[in-house]
């Protein structure tokens, strides 16, 4: 089991710990960026441990969150999806410690887009409980970005200690099965929080390369992360229980006007002509396979596409 150590932007990590201190010093979702490194993250996989370390003075591991992805996204991208849970007040704010971190504004013509370390469950500790990490734990001088550990064996077992009131988010285990519990957290009476949301879309973008599962559209504001089975937790958004669907088509997957077959194949309700009386261009998709990510293990999960024809789908 391995988790990465990685130096940590003190403001990113202030900003963040204040906007943490209601909610107990957790937040569901973080864009963990860095100014300049345009390589991604392949030192641990989806759902190992990520530990935020302060730099001079204070040379401790102050915080973890637990590693979901990573992509290239320009600056615009990144405040549209995480806005102030990049590390800044506001969009100007972000920008300029960009700039001044890269020496070029992120958002001038051609500008290098942003690698995004995606953290989820990111958890920020009171100075009480920070955890001094230097030499004696293996981390030399000379490391300008991050160290992985061995989390089962000295010093790397430390670390360890740290997660144990935390651990991985359901949805980036291996393979996902359809839910029996709804565990999702309400903010009211008529509003379910949904944590990781931007994460899920993000995640959805990626493997279905910017474009609509079924049209092929690649105009990313009308691309939405459509839920096979609905939201009903974390677990949820795992990306087997995802596509990517454009809004008028995710709209009627919902509602179950359409729905994708087991063998991924697009299919339309006869109730869309008898309920509005139209629908000529969603007819016309009748029957047509899906375009499934190339990464097998994104591909839709076929026991939630079979629950989503049996349940939500109006075959009547």
């Amino acid at each position: 089991m391995r988790g990465l150590v990685s130096l940590t932007d003190q403001a990113w990590f202030e900003h963040l710990s204040a906007l943490a201190q209601p909610h107990g010093g957790r937040l569901d979702e973080v864009n963990f960026w860095r100014p300049k490194d345009q390589d991604a993250l392949r030192a641990i996989g989806t759902g190992a441990p990520f530990f935020l370390r302060l730099k001079r003075p204070h040379y401790a591991i102050a915080g973890w969150g637990f590693f979901a992805h990573w992509q290239l996204l320009p600056f615009r991208d990144a405040w549209a999806l995480f806005g102030q849970k990049n590390g800044a007040p506001g969009f100007e704010a972000f920008r300029e410690g960009i700039a001044r971190l890269r020496g070029s504004d992120p958002v001038a013509p051609g500008a290098r887009p942003l690698g995004c370390i995606v953290l989820r469950e990111a958890t920020f500790l009171p100075p009480e409980r920070w955890l001094p990490w230097g030499p004696g734990e293996g981390w030399k001088p000379n490391i300008v970005a991050d160290c992985g550990y061995d989390l089962l064996s000295a010093p790397g077992s430390r670390l360890l200690e740290l997660l144990r009131d935390g651990a991985p988010p359901p949805e980036l285990v291996e393979r996902f099965t359809p839910l029996d519990v709804d565990a999702r957290r309400w903010r009211s009476l008529v509003r379910a929080e949904r944590d990781g949301q931007s994460t899920f879309r993000l995640r959805l973008l990626d493997a279905y390369g910017g474009r609509c599962a079924l049209t092929g559209e690649r105009v990313v504001p009308v691309l939405e992360a459509a839920h096979i089975q609905p939201y009903l937790g974390p677990a949820s958004n795992h990306v087997q229980n995802g596509l990517l669907l454009k809004a008028d088509v995710h709209k009627l997957f919902d509602a179950g006007y359409a729905t994708v077959t087991p063998d991924c194949r697009f299919r339309v309700s006869e109730r869309v002509r008898a309920d509005y009386e139209n629908g000529h261009e969603y007819y016309a998709l009748q029957g047509r396979e899906i375009r499934k990510p190339e990464d097998e293990r994104a591909w839709p999960s076929r026991e939630a596409l079979a629950w989503h024809a049996h349940e939500v789908f109006l075959s009547a």
